[in-house]
């Protein structure tokens, strides 16, 4: 799902020598960033997301998720967050 993501937003990067590619995945510009995370996230949930916050709400809302499950105590979660 990522790769599909990749290609979507930058076709030409799997063309890229390593090296090039090595380059790229730390100078990768925030728009691009975001394209890649905003397709994945609608791939992997079915959620459009348009904005950064939108984004970063929808990480959040699954991290919490995560987090209730291994705590074993949804209660306790809530608590901190």
């Amino acid at each position: 799902m990522l790769r599909q993501a990749v290609i979507r937003i930058k076709p030409d990067y799997f063309a890229l020598t390593e090296t090039r590619r090595e380059h790229y995945r730390p100078n990768l510009n925030t728009e691009d960033d975001f394209r890649i995370r905003q397709t994945v996230i609608k791939e992997l949930f079915g959620m459009a997301v348009n904005t950064t916050e939108e984004l970063d709400a929808v990480r959040f809302r699954y991290f919490v998720r995560d987090c209730r499950r291994i705590a074993g105590n949804p209660a306790e979660v809530d608590r901190l967050v």
